[in-house]
């Protein structure tokens, strides 16, 4: 141990220094740690952990880095969006129909970039996956950011036809997986509420006709396509449950139930 300096030797030079981690408890996770690091993306083609080094914390060990100060990166031209691109993106990930793609990594958790965002992202219910993968949007700037295990993208519109189209490419990818649940809205996003609304019915049949979740959205279909489609799941789910959920109320309910004398009145009732 006595091989590696400490935080304070390191800093006698004036120098500021950050550790990367809390206490790592052996040298073997403190070279692994320092490999981890080192391999990060560069931030602009320089290393986003400069001068890393292991450093000596009592009994334990950390990483350190010295802090240097880049030359700000202003490449959106919004200070709300570039301030989360300096903190977090390495570089520009790819660039696709008005739509411009920053990555990023962190050590940390979705906290991490979730404190660095402006106030106008929402958080996207329904798009998560518990701490693994967290999704928000803001209609204002026209952009969404994720986290997804350490992995940060941010996606910038150059317009609004470039931010419904990031929206819509969430819905897809995001929404109606296996484990349930479905995107829910924060009032404010007026404009991505609208996107959503307005994507094509064909779409929508098409998952509709397609379930592989036992939980859908009411949100944009008519009693009867839900009718419909419930109908179809317990054909091939004869013994399961459905939940529909109507924005705010919901329900669930069998086979049986859905045969029972009179139900219907019951169904319609709740997504009319």
């Amino acid at each position: 141990m006595t091989d590696y300096p400490t935080m304070e030797q390191l800093q006698e030079g004036g120098k500021v220094i950050k550790t990367a981690y809390s206490q790592i408890a052996s040298l073997d996770l403190a070279k692994e740690s320092l490999a981890y690091v080192q391999s990060a993306p560069t931030y602009q083609g320089k290393p986003k952990f400069p001068n890393a080094c292991i450093v000596r914390e009592g009994d334990c060990y950390n990483i350190a880095y010295e802090d240097i100060e880049y030359e700000p990166w202003n490449p959106t031209g919004k200070p709300k969006l570039d301030r989360t691109i300096n903190i977090h993106c390495a570089a520009i990930g790819s660039r696709y129909d008005g739509i411009t793609r920053f990555d990023g990594h962190t050590l940390r958790s979705a906290d991490a970039l979730h404190k660095n965002l402006d106030s106008s992202f929402k958080y996207i219910e329904g798009w998560g996956d518990g701490a693994y993968r967290v999704i928000w949007l803001s209609d204002e700037l026209m952009a969404e950011a994720s986290f997804c295990e350490g992995d940060i993208s941010v996606y910038v519109a150059d317009n609004l036809d470039a931010y419904a189209q990031i929206i819509r490419e969430s819905m897809q990818c995001y929404t109606l997986n296996k484990e349930g649940g479905w995107v829910s809205i924060p009032e404010s996003l007026k404009i991505a509420q609208s996107v959503i609304d307005q994507m094509p019915q064909d779409w929508r049949q098409r998952r509709l006709q397609n379930l592989d979740t036992d939980e859908v959205i009411a949100r944009s279909f008519s009693a009867d396509e839900l009718w419909l489609a419930a109908e179809k799941f317990f054909e091939e789910k004869p013994g399961d449950y459905l939940r529909l959920d109507a924005g705010g109320s919901s329900t669930t309910f069998s086979k049986q139930t859905l045969e029972r004398p009179g139900y219907r009145d019951t169904f319609n009732s709740f997504f009319s």
